[in-house]
């Protein structure tokens, strides 16, 4: 246990340290929020993005497909992704809305120990096209890789600070019901 508990710090802080935007042929994936997100046990969280395509571009980039490493105690959704086509010098930024738009999404499982992380890559697959709409004048094909960090949190307990005025508030009440 000790050594999957090293391993595992030393994966996180060799991440934190790599920087937040993947590059392949110089378009840009950028992960919003951050790559780094988090949520309850039984939540649903996610990504937005931003992706940018060269302007010394002449093609379009036109994005084919998405995968993930497995996530565990999570259920992963890729079906929010959107597949965009960016012609050259164009930025698309999409904000993650659950169920509905994003890059991708999961959902923790009720049972998701807290402080739980999965950590790995996403894979956008491209083609790079003449025509977004005619496959045929596409020449060249990749895949943009990015880093992930999903971490489970615990759920917020009430502040000790509203307990206690709550209780000081009952407190005054019945001190003035006998007076």
């Amino acid at each position: 246990m000790r050594y999957f508990l090293r391993l595992a710090s030393i994966i996180l802080a060799a991440l934190f340290f790599l920087t937040p935007t993947a590059r392949a042929d110089s378009i840009t994936l950028t992960l919003l929020p951050s790559p780094f997100i988090s949520g309850t046990a039984g939540s649903t969280i996610g990504w937005g993005y931003q992706l940018s395509a060269p302007s010394t571009n002449t093609n379009f980039i036109v994005f084919t497909g998405i995968s993930s490493d497995v996530f565990v105690f999570a259920v992963a959704n890729a079906g929010i992704f959107d597949f965009p086509s960016i012609g050259p010098g164009q930025t698309v930024t999409v904000t993650y809305i659950p169920g509905t738009q994003g890059l991708f999404e999961i959902t923790w499982d009720a049972n998701a120990p807290v402080g739980f992380t999965n950590v790995g890559l996403f894979i956008l697959d491209f083609d790079v096209c003449a025509d977004p709409s005619d496959p045929s004048t596409c020449s060249v094909s990749g895949t943009l890789p990015h880093n992930y960090t999903a971490t489970v949190t615990p759920v917020p307990e009430p502040a000790t600070a509203l307990l206690f005025a709550i209780g000081l508030l009952g407190l005054l009440r019945r001190t003035r019901h006998r007076a």
